[in-house]
């Protein structure tokens, strides 16, 4: 079975990631796992028993100050995440984010549609399993 083209992950990037982890485990049960990110920072995976389920992010301060407010991405899978961000682009979205290698999740990109919304598309470096030692790509 395929999943190309389809949703594969879902995170929060929000102002406040330690209230965001206390709400979600709380309404959820789920459990949290931190990951450090590079130059500096964290990244929450959410657990539900061994499943990674759904991850979050702090903004840097700078973003904070800004107003930036708390959203939930969607990522989709694609073969090829240079190529698909190319054709996004022929067919009138923005690229907001240039294709790039994540971690070791693998690449992804971030383009804006002209209706407005933001997408994700990447590949994973892995095989796509419900484990939280699998590879995400956002």
């Amino acid at each position: 079975m395929s999943t190309r083209n389809t949703l594969n992950w879902v995170d929060l990037m929000t102002t406040d990631q330690q209230a965001a982890k206390n709400f979600y485990t709380e309404l959820f049960g789920w459990q949290t796992r931190d990951e450090p990110i590079e130059p500096e920072g964290t990244y929450t995976m959410f657990l539900s028993g061994d499943d990674s389920v759904a991850g979050a992010g702090e903004y840097p301060e700078e973003q904070t100050q800004q107003g930036m407010p708390a959203v939930w991405n969607s990522y989709i899978t694609v073969d090829d995440v240079d190529a698909k961000t190319k054709e996004a682009e022929q067919l009138g979205a923005t690229v907001v984010m240039p294709p790039m290698d994540v971690m070791h999740a693998g690449r992804m990109a971030v383009v804006r549609d002209r209706a407005a919304p933001t997408s994700r598309c990447g590949r994973t470096a892995t095989t796509r399993a419900r484990r939280s030692s699998t590879s995400r790509v956002r």
